[in-house]
């Protein structure tokens, strides 16, 4: 008949959804309850359909239920759902961006028709390179022997993904090093070539355990800290962070036993 109210069923079936989704709009506050028939059965009118389907509508239009709700309550409703659609769509350009950049990497890697357990290839200015390019002009003998200790390492970090600026920070690490090492050069030296002869030597060695317990009265601690991290401005923070935490996990993770208790020396009371 012409006017008759609907039950929640025929609500629902006639707007497309669930009676359940009508429910819940009830339980959040995004629909007063309506007038009950017989047997206490909600019956919708024209009214409560017109809301059900505004309700709808600003969830095609990507918004949370909470939101629909507070723009629904609002004194100037058109007003926060314009405000609330222009964030949105700043959102959604981020996830296109993001979505076209994964997109990007997708094909790249179908066209190499490559395995994902092989490693990419070194960036062409990584940065074992540009620390090497930096140092040696300047160095006498550093920029090698830090290239020995530290290489795998870097070309190690090289491989996983960082921004625009990842050369730059590494140039300006460089310098960092050349202001602050070459003046003690000699002292780096020595100390990373001992490093280096701890691979082949066994634990109970005792000119091995002999340059340990001299590196922990050292003063050139400090020195070689400088010269196994990374000191620039070039990255954003937590991306410098995850180099630095990076360059300690893996070179400890490839060092032999002597040479850790080599990297917590130098580590121990920092």
């Amino acid at each position: 008949m012409p006017g008759q109210k609907l039950t929640i069923g025929q609500t629902a079936s006639l707007l497309g959804i669930t009676p359940k989704a009508i429910r819940h709009y009830h339980e959040i506050g995004l629909l007063g309850e309506p007038e009950r028939g017989e047997s206490d059965y909600r019956l919708y009118g024209l009214a409560d359909m017109q809301r059900i389907q505004t309700i709808l509508r600003m969830q095609r239009l990507g918004l949370t239920l909470q939101q629909i709700r507070f723009i629904l309550e609002a004194d100037e409703p058109d007003t926060l759902l314009r405000h609330l659609l222009h964030q949105r769509t700043h959102a959604l350009n981020d996830e296109i961006a993001r979505l076209q950049d994964q997109q990007r990497h997708i094909q790249a890697f179908l066209q190499d028709d490559a395995s994902i357990l092989t490693p990419p290839a070194d960036p062409s200015a990584s940065s074992a390179t540009v620390l090497y390019e930096v140092l040696r002009p300047a160095s006498h003998g550093l920029a090698d022997v830090l290239i020995q200790v530290e290489g795998d390492t870097l070309r190690a970090i090289d491989r996983l993904s960082w921004s625009d600026a990842h050369a730059d920070f590494w140039e300006q690490t460089a310098r960092a090093m050349t202001k602050h090492l070459l003046a003690h050069e000699h002292d780096v030296i020595l100390w990373l070539e001992r490093y280096l002869a701890l691979a082949a030597m066994p634990a109970d060695d005792r000119q091995a355990q002999a340059w340990l317990g001299e590196l922990r009265g050292s003063r050139s601690r400090t020195l070689l800290l400088r010269a196994l991290s990374a000191e620039s401005q070039a990255l954003p923070a937590a991306e410098s962070q995850r180099v630095m935490h990076l360059l300690a996990q893996h070179l400890f993770e490839q060092a032999t036993p002597l040479q850790r208790l080599f990297i917590e020396t130098l580590y121990a009371g920092r």
